[in-house]
């Protein structure tokens, strides 16, 4: 197949990978394929033209058309976001049936008309319909017989003939017009009726709420529901907005029970979902200007002797119209081939590219934009429609392949996706905060080979798009794009690996944690019982619900996209589908489905724990609900708690506090596994997509070739972008490794590929960015001006850095290690004015550990060995010189240490990097969560009853704080 450039091209100033405007052309079918923001404009004087009659089928996929004047077209599908036109006429009409003017000469009889065409069959699917009325006008009729030709006049009588007259011709039938329309009425009647279905009262509440403020088509049957709901609990409201009114019935409702108040709301719903559901203006307007679907006259008999017989005229044709509320595949069929699968990849690219931009440039509505593109493309597999499969035929109209299955992925792919962006993840699925574990001059030295592979399947990428037409040298450069993606593939199994093993860290980090947090809640309890009269007299509000809140809560993501409660729903939907890889399964048990956004406010968290409170929360579990509030408001929230408490109640303080720490822990650690579950899905999706298609281009396949397949291109740029999206991800390792190490926040590839087109990126910028990050690199050295410090030094023979928990008065944690053979405890950083008595990190910032000790005085086993397993939680702190505070966040690190009790040799030494110079690995800090695992397994005869300390050594780097 031609792949052809159209001058509108130049206009925009687009890459040269089609990724953004097509044309396929096979000389049967013209398709447009368009994500352009600019409409793809038809009529005279534009670039497309306003005839396209000399093909069967004309189609468009594209964000939006724009129609001026007439346009012609003997079969028309259009497909678009949105659809608007001046004067516009779409005009498919049958061709009228010929007829000779002249009569017919001597004996010969007249000849018959010839028959009208059935006029063309026009499908207008609309994405996204705002406007009330039709934008265009639809004539497809058939066209009219043509008339008997006259029989031949006699030469002697004037009047009469020598020969008979022709019949006139048939008129063509009416066409077929379909129109299938999005409008904003139908989603909300859609979401009403499910949360109505569902008895959600959450989200029959946000959409009430988000009608409310609509002043629209909405307005009488939100009052209606307003008057009604209003008697049903007997409240008087005065005269204000619909918004404000409706407010006051939900402050109403929300004091109420659950079960006396959801069946009034969702009787009310009900009712409003009934009288939405009546025929729309926009549906009135158009069958007031109902397309032309008339027959085609009949073709009038000729004179003659004896005249000819009229001709029958055309059947009408029908148009059928359906609203809906959800861009779709519903209606999809070989009649209505209203999506189209190269159109809807094209699309997953440009959310792709948005979602991309997100994290990398100071525009954050690129989130928002990669959000509602990707929310279009996941009902491709709803599980309520049967996902597109064309018919052969159909597929050859179309000039594509396999649709059924590239829907399917395709809509996988942007669940997935979608998944992240609204879990506060960036594009490789990684918190803002992330660290990663290899060091920059690790990423660095990885980096050269990974673009030589991109320049590779580049220059095989180039060959096949110069040499189209030499189909032998076109599937040598598939076959070698083809092999490049096999090696790609396994480099993304490997790194598929490297997460799995991240979440395995994370379940031992939350089993801990959980198993500490429930002895901690037991306590916490006999203390409330114990001292349950002055806690009622000293707070004003129910201490108990907001212990519960608090058991739920956790930080909500830094994301430019906040969705609420869907966020949960998603992330339970996509991991059922997760597989395991080489016996590594996840925790169903950590699994969340469902998470409320709240205020970190005492009001704030009771509403979003009566909201979650279902009669089946269990508040101690993993995966129980979760609400979730700003660090830095819900920490507020916490301090402005604690400062409640009377002296008299300084033990309960202490004993919340521990407990508040360690489920906040333990909860975020939680979140931080679904969002590792995202990766996993994602990175599953990919390398199966990337696996089906290499089967799906086998050699006899190849050498097979029908040029006219436009799979074919398909498939290379998807092979190429693949492999872009392998070396990219390392080159954003690398810079994230920079800034954990260069604590500069700013993206270095950012300021280099500034809003660049995503499908515009090549080897050769990734090379710039590359060069700009190891400038910056070089640029921070020379500003830190001096080198870390390392502690203890080399030459000193002692440690000089020993976190001694009598000394700094944490007796508290010696008792739970005794009582449970497993610790969870924070460490903090020193600030600038810290005394070393309190913190013997006292002086020292950007405080990196290579290595961890721990020794317990006291302990003994039968072997007068000590094994202890200590895990680094991963999220830390990281002070700069100038007193900035930084987190980060990667896996967590498991440790071992192991001595010689009686003579305190080292056995293992607990090492975290190899090399404090971070030649392979990163230096991490030591301010965070840490867990200590002593197990009986691993310490026959171990006892733990004269334990009288604990005591953590550390080695590693440092920059001193100025002195002032």
């Amino acid at each position: 197949m031609q792949m052809q450039r159209d001058p509108i091209l130049d206009k925009v100033n687009l890459p040269p990978t089609d990724e953004t405007y097509r044309i396929l052309d096979n000389g049967r079918s013209k398709i447009i394929l368009s994500v352009l923001d600019t409409p793809v404009t038809l009529g005279e004087n534009t670039t497309l033209g306003n005839d396209f009659s000399a093909y069967e089928y004309f189609m468009i996929f594209a964000e939006s058309i724009y129609i001026s004047g007439t346009i012609r077209a003997n079969n028309l599908v259009l497909s678009t976001h949105f659809l608007a036109g001046k004067d516009a006429v779409i005009d498919v009409s049958g061709h009228h049936g010929f007829q000779e003017e002249k009569p017919a000469q001597g004996s010969t009889p007249g000849i018959s008309g010839e028959n009208g065409s059935n006029g063309g069959n026009v499908s207008i699917y609309i994405g996204n319909q705002t406007q009330e009325n039709m934008p265009v006008t639809i004539i497809a009729r058939g066209g009219d017989g043509g008339d008997g030709q006259e029989g031949a006049p006699s030469l002697t009588e004037t009047g009469c003939y020598t020969s008979k007259g022709g019949n006139g011709g048939n008129g063509g039938n009416g066409g077929q017009v379909h129109f299938i329309v999005t409008t904003l009425k139908m989603r909300i009647i859609q979401e009403l009726k499910t949360a109505e279905q569902n008895n959600d009262y959450p989200s029959m509440r946000k959409t009430l709420q988000l009608i409310a403020n609509l002043n629209n088509e909405f307005t009488s049957a939100t009052e209606e529901l307003i008057f009604q709901l209003a008697n049903q609990i007997s409240l008087v409201l005065p005269k204000s907005s619909l918004s404000k009114q409706l407010q006051m019935i939900f402050d109403t409702l929300d004091e109420m029970k659950l079960e006396t108040s959801l069946p009034i709301l969702s009787s009310a719903v009900h009712e409003m979902v009934l009288t939405l559901g009546e025929e729309s203006l926009f549906q009135k307007r158009l069958w007031e200007h109902a397309p032309n679907i008339q027959g085609g006259n009949h073709g009038i008999y000729g004179m003659g002797n004896p005249p000819g017989k009229n001709g029958s005229q055309g059947n009408p044709g029908k148009v059928s119209i359906t609203f809906t509320g959800t861009w779709n595949n519903n209606y999809c069929n070989d009649t209505i081939p209203c999506l189209h699968p190269e159109h809807c990849r094209m699309l997953f690219q440009k959310a792709q590219q948005f979602f991309y931009l997100a994290d990398k440039t100071s525009h954050p509505e690129n989130a928002a934009k990669a959000a509602s593109l990707f929310l279009r493309l996941i009902p491709l597999a709803d599980d309520d429609a049967s996902t597109v499969n064309y018919s052969a035929e159909t597929e050859r109209l179309l000039d594509t392949r396999n649709s059924h299955s590239t829907f399917l992925t395709i809509a996988r792919q942007a669940d997935a996706r979608y998944l992240k962006l609204c879990s506060g993840l960036d594009y490789y699925g990684m918190s803002p905060i992330y660290a990663p574990m290899g060091s920059f001059s690790f990423y660095g030295s990885q980096l050269p080979s990974w673009l030589d592979d991109l320049s590779s399947i580049e220059t095989e990428y180039s060959q096949y798009k110069d040499l189209e037409k030499e189909q032998f040298h076109q599937v040598q450069a598939l076959k070698s794009a083809r092999n490049e993606a096999t090696y790609t593939r396994i480099k993304a199994q490997q790194q598929l690996k490297v997460i799995q093993s991240e979440s395995v860290a994370l379940a031992s980090d939350i089993a801990i944690c959980t198993r500490m947090a429930s002895d901690g809640k037991n306590k916490l309890e006999k203390l409330i019982k114990k001292f349950r009269a002055l806690i009622d007299h000293a707070f004003g509000y129910t201490f108990d619900d907001f212990l519960n809140a608090l058991s739920l809560c956790g930080f909500a993501p830094n994301s430019p996209l906040i969705v609420g409660s869907q966020i949960g729903d998603l992330i339970s939907k996509g991991s059922s589908v997760i597989k395991t890889a080489d016996g590594m399964g996840y925790k169903k048990d950590y699994v969340v489905h469902r998470y409320e956004i709240c205020n970190a406010t005492f009001s704030g968290l009771k509403e979003g724990y009566q909201a979650l409170e279902n009669g089946l929360l269990t508040l101690d579990d993993p995966g129980a609900d979760k609400l979730l509030a700003t660090e830095e408001e819900l920490l507020g929230l916490l301090e402005q708690f604690y400062q409640n408490f009377p002296e008299e109640l300084a033990e309960l303080k202490q004993t919340f506090e521990n407990y508040a720490n360690l489920i906040l822990h333990r909860n975020n650690s939680v979140i931080r596994y679904n969002e590792n579950l995202l990766s996993i899905l994602d990175a599953q999706i990919e390398i199966e997509n990337q696996k089906e298609k290499a089967q799906e281009l086998t050699d006899e396949i190849l050498e097979n070739w029908n040029q006219s397949l436009s799979f074919l291109s398909s498939y290379m740029s998807n092979l190429y972008y693949s492999s872009r999206d392998q070396a990219a991800l390392v080159l954003y390792r690398a810079e994230k490794a920079y800034q954990y190490w260069a604590l500069k926040p700013d993206s270095i590839i950012g300021q280099v590929l500034g809003d660049a087109e995503f499908s515009s990126i090549t080897s050769n910028s990734l090379r710039k960015a590359y060069r700009s990050l190891l400038e910056a690199y070089n640029n921070s050295i020379e500003e830190r001006g001096t080198i870390a410090q390392i502690f203890p030094s080399p030459t000193a023979g002692i440690a000089v850095l020993e976190y001694d928990f009598v000394k700094y008065k944490k007796e508290r944690y010696i008792e739970r290690l005794k009582e449970n053979k497993e610790l969870t405890f924070e460490l903090t950083p020193a600030r600038p004015n810290t005394k070393i008595v309190e913190n013997p990190f006292a002086g020292k910032a950007d405080v990196r550990i290579a290595s961890v000790k721990v020794w317990l005085d006291g302990v003994s086993t039968e072997n007068d060995r000590l094994q202890i397993q200590i895990i680094h939680g991963g999220v830390e702190t990281i002070l700069t010189p100038d007193n900035i505070e930084y987190k980060f966040s990667h896996s967590p690190i498991t440790i071992l240490f192991e001595y010689q009790i009686s003579t305190q040799n080292v056995l293992i030494n607990g090492q975290l990097s190899p090399d404090i110079h971070e030649d392979i690995y990163a230096l991490h800090s030591p301010f965070t969560y840490w867990n200590m695992i002593i197990s009986e397994q691993l310490n026959p005869g171990l006892n733990l009853e004269n334990l009288e300390n604990i005591r953590i050594e550390f080695t590693g780097c440092f920059r001193p704080f100025p002195v002032t």
